[in-house]
C-alpha cells in the first residue's frame, strides 16, 4: 500500500511539473489563479499523507503526539494567511494550504513515532520553523530596507535547515539500506527513513513557496533529488520486493 501511495504521488509529481514547464514556455506571463500544476500539488501532499498514514497507522500515541499536532496545525494556519499575503487567492492558498497542513502532521508524527529525530532536535527542528515563518509574516509590517535583510536572514535559516535535513535524510536511509540488505532490519530501522525524507520533503517543499527567482530553481531541484530518497525510503520499507521489481 506503502509503494502504491507513492507510485501515484510520483505520477501526480511528473504531470504537475510537465504543465508547469510547457506553461512557462508558452504563456510565460500569464498567471492561472488556480492552475492544473496546482491541484496536482494538492493531490500530492494527500497522496504523501495518506503514505505516512499507513506506514504508521499501527501506532497510538496521543499524548505524546498532542501538543506536535497543535504547534503544527498553527504553523500551517500561518503559512496559509503567508500565502494568502504573497499572492491574495483565497479560494487556491486555502485548499492548498490545508493539504499541506495535513502533510506537515503526518510528517512530525512519523518523526515522533519512529524516532527518527530525539526530542533535542525535533525542538530545533520547531523553533527553526517559527522563527522562519515569524520573520517571514514580519517582512509585511517593516520598511523595505529592514524587510531586505530579514529577508536574507530567511535565506540563511532555509539552507541551514536543508543542509541539516538533507544530511540527516541521506544518512537514515543510507544507514537503513544497509542494514535492511544484512537481512537485520527489525522494523522500527526501516521506518526511520520513511520519516526522515519525508519531513525532508516537507522543509524544502516550504522553501521553495518562501523562495524567489533563481534560489527557486535551486530549491526545485533539491526536491527532485529527494525523489529518490523518498524512493530508497519506500523500497526499504516495503522489505526491498519493491526496489528488487524495478521500482516504478
Amino acid at each position: 500500500m506503502v509503494s502504491v501511495f507513492y507510485l501515484y504521488a510520483l505520477i501526480l509529481f511528473m504531470l504537475s511539473d510537465i504543465y508547469w514547464l510547457v506553461h512557462g514556455l508558452l504563456r510565460p506571463d500569464v498567471r492561472i489563479p488556480f492552475g492544473a500544476n496546482e491541484i496536482g500539488e494538492i493531490g500530492i501532499y494527500l497522496m504523501y499523507s495518506s503514505l505516512l498514514n499507513a506506514a504508521f497507522k499501527e501506532e497510538e500515541r496521543l499524548k505524546e503526539l498532542l501538543g506536535a499536532t497543535v504547534l503544527t496545525g498553527i504553523f500551517s494556519l500561518a503559512v496559509i494567511a503567508l500565502w494568502i499575503g504573497w499572492t491574495g487567492e483565497w479560494v487556491k492558498d486555502i485548499l492548498s494550504g490545508l493539504a499541506f497542513g495535513y502533510f506537515a502532521c503526518s510528517s512530525v508524527r512519523a518523526v515522533i513515532i519512529s524516532k527518527a529525530f530525539d526530542r533535542k532536535r525535533l525542538s530545533v527542528f520547531g523553533i527553526m520553523a517559527f522563527v522562519l515563518i515569524g520573520l517571514q509574516g514580519a517582512i509585511f509590517a517593516v520598511p523595505e530596507a529592514v524587510g531586505n535583510v530579514l529577508d536574507i536572514m530567511c535565506y540563511c535559516i532555509m539552507f541551514a535547515g536543508t543542509v541539516w535535513l538533507l544530511i540527516n535524510a541521506v544518512k537514515t536511509v543510507r544507514k537503513a539500506y544497509r542494514t535492511s540488505d544484512s537481512g537485520s532490519a527489525d522494523d522500527n530501522i526501516k521506518k526511520k527513513p520513511l520519516a526522515a525524507s519525508f519531513v525532508f520533503g516537507l522543509w524544502i517543499q516550504n522553501a521553495l513557496y518562501m523562495s524567489s527567482e533563481y534560489v527557486y530553481t535551486v530549491i526545485f531541484v533539491i526536491i527532485t533529488f529527494n525523489v529518490f530518497l523518498m524512493y530508497f525510503s519506500v523500497a526499504i520499507y516495503e522489505d526491498e520486493a519493491f526496489l528488487k521489481r524495478g521500482g516504478v
